[in-house]
């Protein structure tokens, strides 16, 4: 390609020009099947999609294709769209949700997952099973 003016690309010798915003024909994004909110990524061996974060990926196995704006979208509606466990309370907010286990039950999610997603009972709450001069200390 040959630069030509300011704004415009010449395709070889011919008589054609295309913008350098145009999407590239060439490209292995040009044709894919990326959801239209989704980021393509061009590999040597095809392309890569990936929903924005403000998305959710409906169908992780075929990643990008089916990307839903978490906008609008209430996870508490449904089990499968939220991660909480079955003694918490999902509570819906804007773009996320987060989950609250409910009484006696406390949180027991390991460090770097959802807090609410793994909940065990709290067994030192209301009685304390310990002996005299001994701390309560929930198990697993």
């Amino acid at each position: 390609m040959i630069k030509t003016q300011s704004f415009y690309f010449q395709v070889g010798k011919s008589k054609q020009f295309i913008s350098p915003y145009q999407a590239n024909p060439f490209d292995n994004c040009y044709k894919s099947d990326c959801h239209p909110d989704a980021k393509c990524t061009a590999t040597p061996t095809g392309y890569r999609c990936q929903c924005p974060e403000t998305h959710r990926d409906l169908n992780p196995s075929k990643a990008g294709r089916d990307c839903v704006s978490y906008a609008g979208v209430n996870e508490c509606e449904r089990k499968e769209w939220n991660e909480c466990d079955e003694n918490a309370r999902c509570i819906d907010e804007d773009y996320l949700y987060r989950c609250e286990c409910i009484k006696p039950f406390v949180n027991a999610a390991p460090p770097g997952k959802l807090p609410g997603s793994v909940c065990h009972i709290d067994y030192c709450s209301d009685v304390n099973f310990c002996p005299p001069n001994a701390t309560c200390q929930n198990g697993e």
